[in-house]
């Protein structure tokens, strides 16, 4: 490591942080209070309407009223989102104050700057201070000048390795940062949707096993023992891929919970936590892929009997779950 002379924390700077994250966290709310306006304004006016008509209450106070708590709940709601901002701004903030002498010895001309959060490697903490020609979009990659990794007591670092390392764990997460939190294919409300999907599966499982308990009584008005004998192996092909589906659910609907650490905690570890959860939804799918072509061939056999036309399977939506959590951290974690 380069020499410098050891950058000490300082409280005031972690103060003056502290209170510019607050307003900048703050002025961020601001349009989420105004989309929650724009939203609830219908409803606000005939709740106020309603209110204003039988109990004689001020319109304009009612409705500024029911506004403001419509606002407040929102921003209960999404707590997480707004602690976060915070969290990020704070590490900006007081990263630029604290390594300016580092990040001015290195600007050249009319370069922008960035600090990153703090990085854990190996149990050891690590920040890279960014460059680039951008001016209000920082999202173009293209703009990047450079990156310099250094440690959070201010140490350049001077090991290609450890350097190399660093920088992809901030290439990373400065990609799914500034891109849609769950990546192009995955909405933060597709949530409810993968327990919608778990809750189905396990809903499903249980009408075919009460099916075949029954002996299938509620199929007595087929005659073909053909068609019955073909149902009958559809149902057990589902059960068969069951195990599969809501293992790849469940693995989905974890790395949700847990998707937040890589904002506020980026480091090796999560993300080798992440590769190992992908590796598994991979190998899921492979073993997955085998029933869906069992399936397949069942199905064909009953579209011969002319009982349902079947042109192709449709995929299940839940592999759609998987891509936008593992598409981008594949894309930018092996760089």
């Amino acid at each position: 490591m380069e020499t410098n002379k050891k950058i000490k924390d300082s409280i005031i700077l972690k103060v003056i942080s502290s209170i510019f994250s607050l307003i900048t966290t703050a002025l961020g709310a601001i349009p989420l209070a105004f989309k929650v306006i724009l939203k609830k304004l219908i409803s606000s006016l005939f709740l106020s309407l309603i209110l204003f008509m039988v109990f004689h209450i001020n319109f304009i106070q009612t409705l500024l009223s029911i506004l403001i708590i419509f606002i407040l709940i929102n921003l209960v709601l999404d707590f997480k989102l707004l602690s976060e901002s915070f969290i990020n701004q704070y590490d900006s903030i007081y990263g630029n104050f604290k390594f300016s002498f580092i990040i001015n010895k290195y600007l050249k001309g009319k370069e922008k700057y960035k600090v990153s959060p703090i990085i854990i490697k190996n149990k050891e903490k690590y920040r890279v201070i960014e460059y680039g020609t951008y001016s209000f979009n920082p999202t173009n990659e293209s703009k990047i000048t450079g990156f310099l990794a250094i440690s959070e007591e201010g140490w350049i670092l001077q090991e290609k390795e450890i350097i190399n390392d660093v920088i992809n764990l901030y290439r990373m997460w400065r990609y799914i940062y500034f891109n849609q939190i769950l990546g192009k294919y995955l909405k933060k409300n597709h949530k409810p949707l993968i327990k919608f999907w778990i809750k189905f599966q396990n809903r499903l499982k249980l009408e075919i096993e009460k099916r075949k308990n029954d002996n299938y009584k509620k199929f007595d008005n087929i005659n073909n023992k053909q068609i019955l004998a073909i149902l009958e192996d559809l149902d057990n092909q589902v059960l068969e891929q069951y195990p599969f589906v809501i293992e790849k659910l469940q693995i989905c609907l974890e790395i949700f919970n847990n998707i937040y650490n890589i904002f506020l905690r980026p480091s090796d570890k999560f993300y080798s936590y992440i590769y190992a959860q992908i590796e598994r939804i991979a190998n899921i799918t492979q073993e997955e892929n085998k029933i869906w072509t069992k399936r397949l061939r069942t199905w064909e056999s009953l579209y011969k009997y002319n009982l349902i036309k079947v042109g192709k399977m449709p995929e299940p939506n839940f592999k759609e779950i998987s891509k936008g959590i593992s598409i981008d951290a594949i894309k930018y974690g092996k760089r």
